[in-house]
């Protein structure tokens, strides 16, 4: 089925465009692009079918980096160095808490009575 839509979306494509004094092959229009990458990588795509543990997209992990990127830019408090060495354990800490279905907040208090949260390590991976 994955293939059949990939297939019907062949003929919808935009032709490439040759850039006048420009050598080389001619540009693919974004859609294309993606159109390709998806056929190429149909494999890794539909890798969250067949291993329901792995999630459908990376975007938890591209707003745990967006995270520390926006505090550099707005709040400027991980400009240095040790900002930044300060800010990642605990943002790391929250990022996993949350992931492992524990309560931010709560997680945060057993820290600071002296009683972590710590992720179980027994998990088997498939």
């Amino acid at each position: 089925m994955y293939d059949d839509i990939l297939a019907r979306g062949t003929p919808e494509l935009p032709p490439q465009k040759k850039t006048p004094g420009k050598r080389g092959r001619a540009k693919n229009a974004k859609s294309a692009n993606l159109h390709g990458r998806l056929r190429t990588h149909r494999d890794a795509v539909l890798l969250c079918l067949r291993a329901p543990r792995i999630p459908f997209t990376n975007n938890r992990a591209e707003q745990d980096i967006r995270m520390a990127k926006l505090r550099q830019k707005i709040s400027g408090c991980a400009r240095t160095a040790k900002g930044a060495q300060t800010f990642a354990p605990i943002r790391s800490y929250i990022s996993t808490a949350v992931k492992q279905g524990q309560n931010c907040f709560t997680s945060l208090v057993r820290v600071f009575a002296g009683q972590p949260w710590l992720p179980s390590t027994s998990q088997t991976q498939s």
